[in-house]
């Protein structure tokens, strides 16, 4: 194989033969090829259509000859494809262990394989999740948990509750937000404001889980670096046990660690 999309299939020979998913944001396949995916990738759905009958696209080639098939793709803001491994056809090319970890290449701006044991997430009794706010959000006034509509936030949600911990949403217009809480669509995020803006609004977060969260020390957080630059050393400074599960993974690989991971809390 020696087209743009060889990369994609090394990387998806390499996924571990028990993991039965793997999705990948659009941005993640982009550092693969080393190439921009063209607008019909970003806007036609049958872009990502598998292969049939003497279908030669190079794309398609790329993850059917891996053993996967496309199983769901997104198309709007934070772009992912999920590929699920195939049950029929040709099986996927023989390769030792050694060959698996090493089939994408390291280079500058590629991803890695790394393997995933798939290990249950554990957390501590009585931590508290924090999530971050998204800017996809439902029209029209609701509880917050029901407002922020991405499939990120939504996995976080479900992985969050089914692991019964207690969860706040960290808003940059609100701070911190209980999920029940009814508030309006908003048009705010951290990524517009300045260091001075961040560091205030770390602080004012600060003084709201004082104020709500007394006497809670451990926390968990689902959110990117600017949610977390200033709020974490905060909390840290006040003896709090911090963990940050997706830490270093991109959209795309966050999705598929919300799908793989199962979550309980630790007695």
């Amino acid at each position: 194989m020696s087209h743009k999309y060889q990369f994609l299939s090394l990387f998806l020979l390499a996924v571990p033969e028990g993991t039965r998913e793997c999705t990948l944001g659009f941005s993640d396949i982009e550092k693969l090829t080393g190439k921009a995916l063209p607008s019909s990738a970003l806007n036609h759905r049958a872009w990502w259509a598998n292969q049939a009958g003497l279908d030669n696209r190079p794309q398609a080639r790329a993850w059917e000859s891996a053993g996967f098939k496309v199983d769901a793709v997104h198309q709007g803001e934070g772009g992912w494809v999920r590929f699920k491994r195939s049950t029929t056809g040709a099986a996927p090319p023989a390769q030792t262990n050694d060959q698996k970890q090493t089939s994408v290449v390291e280079r500058s701006g590629r991803l890695k394989v790394c393997k995933d044991t798939q290990e249950p997430a554990r957390y501590d009794a009585g931590a508290i999740a924090l999530v971050s706010c998204v800017a996809t959000k439902r029209p029209g006034k609701g509880a917050a948990r029901d407002l922020y509509a991405s499939a990120w936030f939504k996995k976080v949600r479900q992985h969050v509750e089914t692991a019964g911990l207690s969860w706040y949403i960290l808003s940059a217009k609100y701070g911190l937000l209980h999920p029940d809480q009814q508030i309006e669509p908003y048009e705010m995020t951290l990524n517009n404001m300045s260091v001075l803006e961040r560091q205030a609004w770390a602080q004012s977060v600060m003084r709201q889980i004082g104020d709500q969260l007394q006497g809670r020390d451990k926390f968990v957080l689902f959110a990117g670096l600017r949610y977390r630059e200033f709020l974490q050393p905060l909390l840290e400074s006040e003896g709090a046990k911090i963990r940050v599960p997706m830490a270093g993974l991109t959209q795309g690989r966050q999705l598929n660690w919300l799908d793989t991971h199962q979550a309980n809390v630790q007695a």
